[in-house]
């Protein structure tokens, strides 16, 4: 941001350096409106990412991607546009699948464990699959929740294949000192909040509406 008062200091002594001369008025006039230039160019450029852009600027980015809008909200659009940018990027391999997600995430490849359920399962789901192990802050990093990933997933999926289950893991750690207080921050979260583990959670987006995309 450029300063009024960094500017008026550099005027040479043949100006009156008053703030409230003309110089001074001029100064600070053309110092407000570069500032807001200044903004609007910043605003511009943080809103080239799909995380951070609204309204009409969504709307652009969807229509890029081949995803209209409709009547859902700048939330419900830009998971939409993710989704799409995710299926159009995936060939339906496990790998693939993997590579597309973490860069979804914005994480790395090795943190999703991606296995097919007639691998673990006595009933032989042949068409399912199961995603283990990926650390919740992830989606918390990535502003997704549980639902939303898990529906990122399913659209990533080969058709006819379904997502049966996503475990998230957390941080939170019981005390490894029996009978003693263990000072941790993946423990418990003092009152504030500003310290603490996180839970691990288990979803099944099997049973969610789906979403028109």
């Amino acid at each position: 941001m450029i300063s009024f008062i960094d500017t008026f200091r550099k005027l040479t002594d043949v100006f009156t350096k008053n703030p409230d001369s003309m110089i001074g008025k001029y100064i600070l006039l053309i110092t407000e409106k570069t500032n807001e230039i200044r903004l609007t160019f910043e605003k511009i450029e943080s809103w080239r990412d799909i995380q951070q852009a609204k309204g009409t600027t969504l709307d652009l980015i969807g229509k890029g991607w081949g995803q209209e809008r409709g009547n859902v909200s700048d939330e419900v659009l830009r998971l939409l546009i993710l989704a799409r940018i995710a299926r159009n990027n995936s060939n339906g391999t496990f790998n693939n699948m993997i590579e597309v997600l973490a860069r979804t995430l914005n994480t790395d490849p090795s943190t999703i464990k991606m296995r097919a359920m007639y691998e673990v399962t006595e009933g032989k789901k042949a068409a399912a699959l199961r995603i283990e192990g990926l650390p919740i802050k992830a989606l918390n990093d990535a502003g997704l929740s549980t639902s939303q990933f898990g529906f990122l997933v399913q659209r990533v999926a080969p058709a006819g294949v379904i997502v049966e289950s996503i475990s998230l893991q957390g941080t939170f750690r019981m005390s490894s000192i029996k009978d003693q207080v263990e000072t941790s921050a993946e423990g418990l979260a003092p009152v504030d909040q500003s310290t603490g583990g996180t839970l691990s959670a288990i979803y099944e987006p099997s049973g969610e509406n789906d979403l028109p995309i």
